[in-house]
């Protein structure tokens, strides 16, 4: 029961080695030469490239700040509004008190509403 292997070696001939040598040849026969100044004009595109970035992210965070600015302002605008009506309003509601006050005759009790009213008033602005 002995058992042999046999090997063979096959050469199959292929044509693509000599088209490749052709062009390979014809490549580096008819390619021009790249110029030496391409790596410096590509550096400094690349730079110029960079700055623009910086430049874009710079004004991103600019605008950023402005924006927030201008609704901070818009806040302070709107309360500044809502504090001179709610001082009117209470001008107006401490002129009627005392009108009420001077016709029904509560002078006393009133007038130390009125003065702890306007002691507030200070105290706040």
């Amino acid at each position: 029961m002995s058992e042999e292997v046999t090997y063979a070696d096959l050469r199959f001939m292929t044509l693509e080695q000599p088209r490749k040598q052709e062009l390979h040849g014809a490549n580096t026969k008819d390619a021009p030469t790249p110029s030496p100044y391409w790596r410096i004009v590509a550096v400094i595109l690349g730079i110029f490239c960079l700055g623009f970035m910086a430049t874009a992210g710079v004004l991103v965070v600019k605008f950023t700040q402005v924006s927030h600015l201008m609704s901070e302002r818009e806040v302070q605008e709107n309360l500044t509004q809502q504090l001179e009506l709610l001082q009117a309003q209470n001008l107006n509601l401490s002129e009627t008190l005392e009108q009420l006050a001077s016709s029904r005759g509560f002078c006393n009790e009133i007038s130390t509403v009125i003065q702890f009213q306007f002691f507030l008033d200070w105290f706040i602005s």
